[in-house]
């Protein structure tokens, strides 16, 4: 009996024996597909958070970015503002200045021309033939004076107003153009011409760069007109400015008193004798005006009976405060 108890209570162990490891792996089994379940919640979830996060992350990006521009703009607007606040006290400037220019130099020749007329009014035994005549010479002349005198201030207006159109300029070809333009005009005058090549590239408005570089070498040629040989030289360097150029236009000219440096770019303001040097007295301030449109300058230099030097100061792409 002894035996089949003991028999009987081994059997019974081995059968706990192995419902509980069968239970525990059932268990783990379980506890495994809890885990392998959730590890692929975390992951779905992981991934969408990650998703979410560089889409937020994009969108601040475009916050930021839409900020800077958003600052960019408001800080080019203060600069355009300021810039055209310049501008606009430069042609207030430029207008009193003109205006009385405008006063001194036709008050004089309107008040003879009225006096003229009035004594050409009068009976003929009053006024000999040749005093008559030389009255209406006198009338005529000033007249077509007059005449110059306002096509220069339409020209000076429209260099003042007219936009800008940008684009890049290869200044060698430019300037052979002016050039060979202005000598079919002084066949006979002799040149020797000195020449940076290549000349530089510029930014600007074609046509009025074009008429500025015409300004300025027909300057030259104008008042180194008395030598048997006339020597021109164009060059370029850089400039202080950055994304600027300097280019220096000389002549061996009757050159001017150093103290009039300032005067010589003024409208009307010949300093040389007119009917000896005759022109409107604009050109230079019309290039310089085209100049400044460009946010660039002209600085001049000289002696007298040693010429000229003009140096032009241009950008070499579009300043981002222009206003055209």
């Amino acid at each position: 009996m002894i035996a089949i108890y003991v028999l009987a209570l081994g059997l019974a162990l081995f059968l706990f024996t192995r419902f509980t490891i069968f239970v525990g792996r059932e268990k783990n089994a379980y506890l495994d597909r809890i885990v392998q379940s959730r590890t692929q919640n975390l992951r779905e979830n992981n991934r969408h958070l990650h998703s979410d996060l560089e889409r937020a992350t994009k969108r601040n990006a475009k916050l930021i970015t839409t900020r800077d521009e958003l600052l960019n703009r408001s800080l080019t607007a203060e600069k355009r503002l300021a810039h055209s606040n310049a501008e606009l006290k430069d042609a207030n400037r430029d207008l009193e200045a003109l205006s009385h220019t405008l006063v001194q130099d036709l008050r004089a020749p309107l008040i003879k021309m009225q006096a003229f007329a009035h004594t050409l009014r009068l009976p003929h035994h009053s006024v000999t033939e040749r005093e008559r005549a030389e009255m209406c010479a006198f009338i005529a002349v000033q007249c077509e004076r007059l005449t110059s005198r306002v096509e220069s201030l339409l020209s000076l207006s429209t260099g003042s107003q007219s936009d800008l159109a940008w684009q890049k300029v290869p200044l060698t070809p430019l300037i052979d153009e002016v050039r060979r333009h202005l000598m079919t005009e002084r066949a006979s005058h002799n040149v020797i011409w000195k020449l940076t090549d290549p000349l530089p590239i510029i930014a600007g408005d074609p046509p009025l760069l074009r008429q500025l570089f015409v300004h300025i070498v027909s300057n030259a040629l104008k008042f180194s007109s008395d030598k048997p040989t006339a020597k021109i030289q164009i060059t370029a360097s850089s400039s202080s400015r950055p994304d600027y150029i300097d280019i220096s236009i000389s002549d061996d000219g009757i050159g001017f008193d150093e103290a009039s440096a300032t005067d010589i770019l003024k409208p009307f303001h010949q300093l040389n004798n007119p009917n000896r040097y005759p022109g409107s007295g604009t050109g230079l301030t019309n290039a310089q005006r085209i100049a400044t449109r460009h946010d660039g300058s002209i600085r001049a230099t000289g002696a007298p009976r040693e010429g000229v030097t003009f140096v032009i100061t241009l950008p070499t792409r579009p300043p981002s405060i222009i206003i055209t």
